[in-house]
């Protein structure tokens, strides 16, 4: 979700093709990217990969982050983590009580008429989240995506990649992903997000 709409980004903007562009401007359609926004005031941030950096949101809505200062930002980031990590169902009250003093981020969020449809969308994902595989929990929430860049990207790199892993634990050097990643882009940019991933979380990785 973009956690400062409270709202699901479309799946069918992890895809836009070329082509698809085209016939959504024929018809005067809105198109739609995903985009990381990086909401970092340091300027030099701009170019992490690092995923406490970042936020995924869409076209649409970008430039309302771009208004948004880093610790601004981080209260939204941190109130809907703590929303996911709390037992149960959340309702509004528990909303309010964890932005307490902070009633503008509420209140662009009750702002939604679909709000309600948000908020079961939110539980019905923060109950998921705990049960399914990630890959499984993709698949049912971002199908298009899903498609794009875990079966068609690692379907032939899966396996590989997995045997990699294996041998290099607990060292993980990443040598050999990065030669077997190198013919593909998408694959260049998940193993660097990957890398980054491990760094942030003190693994000794070698590259």
């Amino acid at each position: 979700m973009d956690t400062l709409f409270f709202s699901t980004i479309a799946d069918e903007a992890y895809h836009l093709t070329r082509e698809k562009m085209n016939v959504l401007k024929r018809l005067g359609e809105k198109i739609v990217r995903v985009i990381r926004h990086h909401f970092r005031d340091d300027p030099v941030g701009r170019d992490s990969f690092f995923s406490s950096d970042l936020v995924t949101t869409d076209g649409a809505k970008h430039r309302t982050w771009e208004t948004l200062s880093e610790a601004e930002s981080l209260i939204v980031i941190n109130g809907f983590e703590q929303l996911v990590r709390m037992k149960g169902s959340i309702t509004k009250a528990d909303i309010e009580n964890v932005f307490k003093g902070n009633s503008w981020v509420y209140a662009r969020w009750y702002s939604d008429k679909d709000f309600t449809l948000n908020l079961e969308e939110f539980n019905d994902k923060k109950a998921d989240i705990k049960t399914l595989r990630l890959d499984e929990f993709i698949k049912k929430y971002n199908p298009i995506a899903y498609a794009r860049f875990y079966e068609n990207v690692l379907k032939d790199n899966r396996k590989q990649l997995q045997s990699f892993l294996s041998e290099l634990h607990p060292t993980l050097d990443l040598k050999e992903v990065y030669k077997a990643a190198a013919g593909s882009p998408y694959l260049t940019q998940i193993t660097r997000a990957f890398s980054e991933l491990l760094r942030q979380n003190n693994y000794p990785i070698k590259i």
